[in-house]
């Protein structure tokens, strides 16, 4: 069990209490999970995990997700799954994936004079991460640099651009030899160390999100489907992918071994509204309003996602009042939907909004989580529609 005294169980926890004690006046902003739950999103908060190294999160994952599964696994590719049977033998088989790994930097390079030249892991916004600090896995354990921003009023020079080719971070050392007694050597990796904060009591700023979100989704649903297994009228495996965020490898090799038939992909997607207040970009005139505390966003596009299953999920938000947002653009990034097509299957595709992707800050609504919970759950304990049964078993030709 983790102790009270760590900082992201703190900042997490203690607001969570207060909210508890108010929430007979306040009950619209009391987190809608339990202690339990947010004890479990704070440590996946305070585990780094980008792209290529998701070992330690997966490990975690399957520490709480295994001992409620009926199998699960991993493999070379640091992918974990778990599997839920249906009491019905004939039920459909279900893949539901989420990617585990984030954004960061990795160190590529130390000066002469100690600063550690960094480069992306997947595509952070270089502009946000001036002057936060940076947590790397050094050998001997974490060490914190930052990237300072250059007083550009002082020296008369312009401000480092966004997606410059490496960005030197100070460890607060005075040479490379010190950089490398500290832990520090090429390879090593850095995400924010920032700790997360619930704004307005449903509003969770953290970085990371875009992943820890989804891992925390997938544990979730793993205890759904413990207790609800005799409801269950599929057979469902939930997949904690890697390296979502530099190319899909996970899910790809996923897929190319199990083909998968049917799958729902929940992923974070894009608040917008902050570009309302912003000035007109071009690229921004594509993307569709999505809002936080409006639910979880159902992307429609016939032509990419598949019908029976995006129709069901959104009969269900009706029926039972759970609030959802529809989007029928093309996503603004790619997302694990796409080796589950690559390979003949069919996939749906939703998530809450957040905003500030990719940067040491992000910021989520739990209530969009919650709801998008709440509509998986009555998605998997609702009988399959005759359409998606018959694409449960379709035969599938490959060249």
């Amino acid at each position: 069990m983790i102790g009270w005294g760590m900082p992201s169980i703190r900042f997490l926890l203690l607001p969570l209490l207060l909210f508890n004690l108010c929430v007979a006046s306040m009950p619209e902003t009391q987190p809608p999970f339990s202690g339990q739950s947010m004890e479990r999103l704070a440590s996946l908060l305070d585990i780094s995990s980008t792209s290529g190294a998701e070992a330690p999160l997966q490990q975690f994952w399957l520490k709480h997700v295994a001992p409620l599964a009926d199998s699960s696994g991993t493999d070379a590719h640091q992918n974990a799954w778990a599997t839920f049977r249906s009491p019905d033998p004939d039920a459909p088989e279900l893949l539901i994936d989420a990617h585990a790994d984030e954004v960061g930097v990795v160190i590529a390079d130390i000066t002469p004079s100690g600063f550690l030249k960094v480069r992306p892991v997947g595509f952070p916004d270089f502009q946000s991460m001036l002057s936060c600090p940076y947590r790397f896995d050094g050998e001997h354990g974490p060490v914190t640099a930052f990237a300072g921003a250059v007083p550009g009023w002082w020296l008369n020079r312009e401000p480092l651009p966004a997606g410059g080719e490496y960005i030197l971070f100070d460890a607060g050392v005075s040479s490379a030899e010190e950089a490398r007694e500290m832990g520090l050597s090429v390879g090593r990796r850095g995400v924010p160390s920032t700790k997360p904060e619930l704004l307005h009591g449903t509003r969770l700023m953290a970085h990371g999100l875009d992943c820890r979100l989804n891992s925390f989704m997938l544990m979730e649903l793993a205890s759904f489907l413990s207790r609800h297994k005799k409801d269950l009228k599929y057979h469902v495996t939930l997949l904690s992918s890697s390296q979502e965020e530099t190319g899909l490898a996970g899910a790809t090799a996923y897929c190319g071994r199990n083909r998968p038939k049917l799958a729902i992909v929940i992923d974070c997607t894009l608040d917008t509204v902050q570009l309302d207040d912003l000035p007109p970009r071009e690229e921004n005139e594509r993307l569709s309003r999505q809002a936080m505390g409006e639910g979880p966003v159902i992307f429609t596009h016939d032509k990419i996602f598949y019908q029976p299953i995006t129709a069901q999920l959104l009969q269900l938000a009706e029926e039972h009042g759970i609030p959802f947002q529809k989007d029928a653009a093309f996503p603004p990034g790619m997302a694990n939907f796409v080796p589950v097509k690559l390979y003949g299957g069919h996939a749906a595709f939703l998530g809450p909004p957040i905003r500030y992707m990719h940067s040491p800050r992000e910021l989520a609504d739990l209530k969009d989580v919650k709801a998008t919970l709440d509509l998986l759950g009555r998605f998997l304990c609702t009988p399959p529609s005759a359409e998606v049964k018959t694409a449960s078993v379709q035969k599938k030709e490959y060249p």
